[in-house]
């Protein structure tokens, strides 16, 4: 119901505007006397707006900036993973700590790998 009132009242209106009254139609007449001051607004419209979109821009930029902590991004600990800091533990610093593969092998893989080492040479 209400669509078909909006289209009653548009094409109402269309036809009121487009009447001929002496040589013009009556939205020509309307639009001489207006056209100055839409003039005016629309330059005062696309001034302003540009000003106001230049102090948003600025505001919003200072707004974000002041809750934004500045941090720098840095490891700590050097560890790579909780399990690795787990193993480790917390008090043995990098430096101490030994990451070479012989520390992880048994008496008997060591015999093994210095036997295969030997006869590659």
């Amino acid at each position: 119901m209400m669509l078909i009132r909006l289209m009653f009242y548009f094409c109402l209106s269309y036809f009121v505007l487009s009447l001929d009254i002496g040589g013009r139609t009556v939205f020509d007449r309307i639009d001489a006397r207006v056209a100055p001051y839409t003039e005016i607004a629309q330059t005062y419209i696309v001034k302003n707006s540009k000003k106001a979109w230049t102090f948003l821009k600025e505001t919003s930029l200072n707004l974000i900036g002041h809750h934004i902590p500045e941090q720098k991004d840095r490891v700590s600990s050097g560890l790579s993973s909780p399990e690795r800091q787990a193993r480790v533990g917390s008090s043995t610093s990098i430096s101490e700590q030994s990451d070479t593969p012989e520390d992880t092998y048994t008496m008997e893989e060591r015999m093994l790998l210095k036997k295969i080492l030997e006869e590659s040479r």
